[in-house]
């Protein structure tokens, strides 16, 4: 890389030489003072166009003014439009203050294989996508490491990252390797190679480690096929929280359906939709489940979803002592409600006292005896 401190002073010492001030060498330039600062201060270089004419009011060469012959002839030749092949690493040292296109040209003219990683990560900001692509894909080949791909995968395009991604893992790379590019990859490239991993291994939890890149589609695909293969649904937690609500809610009430097991919904029951878990415990209670059965799926259901399944329970016959545990879950309004019902079916008011605590007003309910 340039030495710009170095290069700014070289400047200042040329152009007080000049008998120049800032302004003065800015108008000849045409561009702003304040560029020229910078140039000085050494926070940045003077780009490709303006060292000829550097140079000219100057009445040096542009080596001199770069302080290094080598760099300095590479730069004149390309000014020129005399661009030869050039090593990499050259490249590299000398894109910051070339054109685009000049870095372009000068990356065409010089064989893929001479490239290494370190050269084309320095090259990266300033080249075309598709010729990145090509060179890193060459890279990766022969390294057969994704890793190796990480600070490339910002200047790369989602086409040609996934074209890598999916081949390496197809050949065999771990899908931990994609973890740190899967942000620049295609939520589609994802998808489909967490399809193929999930064939190949059946291994939801490296799958896991992807999950916030891919879609929520791509993620219910995946956990129903596991799902339908015996996967147990606990295994489905670390990927809960990134799939779509009603995906996981069909999924939650198929195993419920086939199995009978609410506690196995405890550990996704946060990420299902309030709506899923009513039909879910709505079933299970006519299926013969006990409200008591309820408990640990409560803090995440609706109040006045809970509140119609316990008064459809006690309607049917439910015993006031299944509301225990629900009773902190539920509002007051509907407990008071159930409270009178169950009364008016002739319960004793003694019943009501394990529910108590979580009533508007238990007085309400309790017959005071007649003052003497």
């Amino acid at each position: 890389m340039f030495d710009m401190q170095k290069i700014g002073r070289k400047i200042s010492a040329l152009r007080k030489a000049q008998g120049l001030t800032q302004m003065e060498l800015a108008d000849k330039l045409g561009i702003s003072f304040q560029a020229v600062s910078n140039w000085e201060r050494g926070n940045t270089m003077p780009d490709i166009s303006k060292l000829p004419d550097l140079a000219e009011i100057f009445s040096v060469s542009i080596e001199e003014i770069l302080g290094d012959e080598r760099k300095g002839k590479l730069v004149t030749e390309i000014a020129k439009g005399e661009t030869k092949e050039i090593r990499p690493a050259e490249l590299a040292e000398i894109a910051p203050i070339l054109k685009e296109e000049q870095v372009q040209k000068a990356v065409e003219q010089t064989d893929s294989s001479a490239f290494d990683l370190q050269s084309l990560i320095e090259l990266a900001p300033y080249m075309d996508e598709e010729e990145l692509d090509e060179i890193a894909d060459c890279i990766q080949a022969e390294k057969s490491d994704l890793k190796s791909l990480v600070e490339l995968a910002p200047f790369m395009s989602e086409e040609g990252l996934g074209r890598i991604a999916r081949k390496a893992i197809k050949e065999g790379a771990p899908l931990s390797d994609l973890v740190e590019i899967a942000s620049f990859l295609d939520e589609d490239d994802l998808d489909e190679i967490a399809a193929h991993v999930q064939v190949e291994k059946g291994d939801l939890k490296s799958i896991a480690e992807l999950a916030p890149f891919m879609s929520e589609e791509g993620l219910g695909k995946i956990a129903r096929k596991a799902v339908d293969e015996g996967t147990p649904l606990s295994d489905l937690v670390e990927l809960a929280p990134f799939m779509d609500e009603y995906d996981l809610d069909e999924i939650a009430d198929s195993i419920q359906a086939e199995k009978g097991d609410l506690k196995s919904l405890v550990e996704i029951a946060s990420f299902m939709s309030e709506e899923g878990l009513e039909k879910i415990a709505h079933k299970a209670i006519e299926g013969g489940a006990s409200l008591s059965d309820l408990v640990e799926l409560a803090p995440f259901m609706d109040e006045e979803g809970l509140g119609n399944i316990a008064r459809k329970a006690i309607e049917g016959g439910a015993s006031l002592s299944e509301l225990t545990e629900l009773a902190p879950f539920m509002d007051e309004d509907d407990l008071d409600e159930i409270a009178f019902l169950h009364l008016k079916r002739g319960g004793s008011a003694r019943d009501l006292l394990c529910i108590a605590p979580f009533l508007n007003n238990i007085s309400r309910f309790i017959k005071r005896p007649p003052k003497a």
